[in-house]
């Protein structure tokens, strides 16, 4: 592997905290790319991170919570944004902002908590009580947000709170059960982990995602100009020939939304 593959695939690692992994293949690589190698502070720094992130993942919010508070204290708040209006990143589903990315793990918290109701057996109402003076202490602190944050944040308590009218899974409408996919507790780990690193002053995206990212844009802009591609260019063969615009000189790359048709990743076969 080359050099710049390798730190691309190293920096998605530790971006993700697989240190045993990185360390790996750091010692693979050694003599033939120069890798930097980090000291016992900074390997216990991503494990410190990585143990964050597999609790988000577990919905172990609780333990999460406590591990940030103990190693990363300035990434989690309880009290409100200082500014009259959140950063523009700002919203229920992303967010790097201390106080809201706070909120945001006890929102999931009480998701984790009302999950653990679903028995689908009769049982006593004190659990359901805990979950509603839970929101309403939720309810309090997010009257207390600006009102760009506000407004987002309202709606997803009241949604949350939409659950509470029932005792079995599979009886949750369909309008209710995205609160409930394992999906939020992905999310929510991406935001912490990226929070983690933006206090620790490097970038909260990987350097794989930023990648993508351009390489994403720089498709838009050739789809969009009709630039015409060599038809023994890489990409053609990866995108396969028949999703392209065959032209005179080459091929016109398609729009980039083939990525979500089905078996978008597949190669043509002859």
């Amino acid at each position: 592997m080359s050099a710049v593959p390798t730190r691309v695939v190293l920096d998605y690692l530790l971006h993700h905290g697989y240190l045993a992994t990185a360390a790996a293949l750091a010692d693979d690589t050694q003599g033939t790319i120069d890798v930097p190698r980090m000291d016992a502070t900074a390997s216990d720094r991503v494990r410190q991170r990585a143990a964050i992130y597999r609790s988000i993942e577990q919905g172990q919010i609780e333990r999460a919570y406590a591990l940030c508070q103990s190693h990363f204290p300035t990434v989690l708040a309880d009290d409100t944004p200082s500014t009259s209006t959140p950063p523009a990143s700002s919203t229920v589903t992303y967010t790097l902002d201390p106080s809201l990315l706070s909120l945001n793990m006890q929102l999931q918290q009480l998701v984790e908590y009302l999950r653990s109701l679903y028995t689908c057996e009769d049982a006593d109402d004190e659990p359901l009580e805990t979950a509603v003076r839970w929101a309403d202490t939720l309810r309090t602190r997010i009257d207390a947000l600006p009102p760009d944050a506000h407004a987002a944040y309202a709606t997803e308590l009241e949604q949350l709170m939409g659950l509470f009218a029932y005792r079995c899974l599979d009886d949750v409408p369909e309008t209710l059960a995205p609160a409930l996919h394992l999906s939020r507790r992905s999310a929510l780990a991406q935001q912490v982990n990226s929070a983690i690193l933006q206090a620790e002053g490097t970038l909260p995206t990987s350097l794989l995602s930023r990648v993508t990212r351009q390489a994403a844009c720089t498709w838009d802009h050739l789809h969009d100009r009709a630039v015409v591609i060599p038809r023994d260019h890489p990409s053609v063969a990866l995108i396969g020939p028949t999703r392209c615009t065959s032209v005179a000189d080459g091929v016109i790359p398609p729009p980039l939304d083939w990525l979500t048709q089905p078996s978008s990743m597949a190669f043509d076969r002859p």
